[in-house]
């Protein structure tokens, strides 16, 4: 494969098996329960950690902000060796996390993080500019000003979400190490959109539901057994979520880019650019 693409390196014709993706992803780390004990445990075991650093931040008195930032740097660094070791695995099969540590960061890992963290970065710049630009609308007394302003968020974050649809294969190309150009990933994606959307919500929403239903059963009850419990729970979700989310993105990513099956177990050895 060459950075001279043509029109196969984008298959809007390749059969995109969404359910199946989305079957496989939910239960990858049912099917591979020695690697996500093996990996996940010690994942879950530092999430805990940052949550218990964010809870003796705020105990201290620091502003919420500064706890929230904490857990989300910490939530980012830590799940980077998770999301990279699934999508590995997903893609090349057990044969392709054999040999790494349980926790391992490396110049691969690194690459994920800067990323990840481009993204996380565009999307935290978008969100000052689009309050920035309501709130001068919303002082001027400008009806018409604040319903440009709301327009004007709306486009931009459709755009951002239409876009991190379009680049995700960046994120497997990259744990894999066979990332080229932010073209070809966009390329690879094209019309695929509504299929890539549908594996992403389907991967995310059974976590995010039993997360906002455990919220409901404890928000009332702040005690320290609860806390603790609540501690373990999320982060046991989390990690299963970013395992979902990991093992759905490089199922398609093996299907779309690799053009291999979803059962392929050395995708990466038969397709590397």
């Amino acid at each position: 494969m060459t950075d001279s693409y043509d029109k196969a390196a984008s298959p809007a014709w390749i059969d995109l098996p969404v359910f199946l993706i989305v079957r496989r992803a939910l239960l990858s780390p049912f099917f591979y329960l020695p690697e996500f004990i093996k990996f996940g445990g010690f994942t879950i075991l530092l999430t805990i950690g940052a949550s218990i650093l964010a809870w003796l931040v705020t105990k201290a008195g620091a502003p919420a902000l500064l706890s929230t930032l904490i857990s989300l740097i910490a939530q980012c660094v830590i799940t980077t060796p998770l999301v990279v070791t699934w999508m590995k695995l997903m893609i090349g099969g057990r044969t392709a996390v054999r040999d790494r540590s349980v926790f391992r960061f490396g110049r691969i890992e690194r690459r994920y993080l800067v990323a990840n963290g481009a993204v996380f970065g565009a999307v935290g710049l978008s969100a000052f500019v689009g309050s920035f630009v309501l709130a001068h609308a919303r002082q001027t007394y400008d009806r018409q000003l604040v319903v440009e302003a709301v327009a004007f968020n709306v486009v931009l974050l459709v755009a951002l979400f239409i876009a991190s649809i379009r680049i995700s294969f960046v994120f497997p190309a990259i744990a894999t190490d066979t990332y080229s150009s932010l073209k070809k990933s966009w390329s690879q994606t094209k019309g695929h959109f509504e299929r890539l959307l549908g594996i992403v919500a389907m991967t995310y929403t059974p976590f995010f539901v039993l997360a906002d239903i455990f919220v409901r059963l404890t928000r009332d009850r702040d005690f320290f057994g609860i806390v603790v419990a609540r501690w373990i729970f999320e982060s046991l979700n989390a990690t299963l979520a970013w395992s979902a989310f990991a093992a759905g993105a490089a199922l398609a990513y093996k299907v779309l880019a690799l053009k291999a099956p979803v059962d392929s177990p050395s995708a990466t050895e038969t397709s590397a650019p």
